[in-house]
């Protein structure tokens, strides 16, 4: 089954086997389109102007479009036999839409009054957060004082743990004090 979709029927133009229909296109490379019904097969030739040699876009029967690229005006031959019924719907309108008005990008909508209920839930969850924070807070304060105290512990081992340096005149030649026991360190034994 064939389907023709050629939408509104006034929009089609009567051409002419070898007649050459002026396509205006709007400036900078747009795409113009021929939606073509014809009864018998057809040639479509797009060239600049009288003067420029033509190139074969489409060639086909029936109803059919072609697409091409362009930059300025065009001219379009039909070749058919002499009989040849040709119907065309040029497509080449700029695809910008002017300003139409002012642009609105966000319509405000009006907040209703507040629910009573939403508005003491939120007090209780802002008052929950404080607690927390407060609890939070006292308990870093808290680990902080804790870890002063066992830096301090430390550092007072530290300090008694350090032992008195050896005398110069008590080392043996050829050892080194670090190495003595502990006892020969202070010169006896205990």
């Amino acid at each position: 089954m064939k389907i023709f979709d050629i939408k509104n029927p006034s929009d089609w133009v009567a051409v002419q086997p070898g007649e050459a229909l002026k396509m205006e296109i709007a400036k900078g490379n747009r795409r113009a389109r021929l939606h073509v019904n014809a009864s018998a097969r057809v040639s479509l030739l797009v060239s600049a102007g009288p003067g420029t040699e033509p190139v074969l876009v489409g060639c086909s029967d029936g109803l059919f479009e072609v697409c091409f690229t362009a930059d300025g005006t065009r001219f379009v031959e039909f070749h058919a036999p002499k009989n040849t019924l040709i119907f065309v719907r040029p497509e080449t309108a700029s695809q910008m839409v002017g300003k139409t008005g002012l642009v609105k990008f966000t319509n405000v909508e009006n907040v209703g009054g507040r629910h009573s209920d939403l508005d003491r839930m939120m007090h209780y969850m802002r008052r929950n957060e404080e607690r927390r924070d407060k609890a939070l807070e006292a308990e870093r304060q808290e680990l902080r004082e804790m870890r002063k105290r066992i830096e301090a512990k430390d550092a007072e081992r530290a300090e008694r743990k350090q032992l008195p340096k050896p005398d110069e005149q008590s080392t043996v030649e050829g050892e080194d004090p670090a190495e003595q026991p502990e006892g020969d360190k202070e010169g006896g034994e205990e």
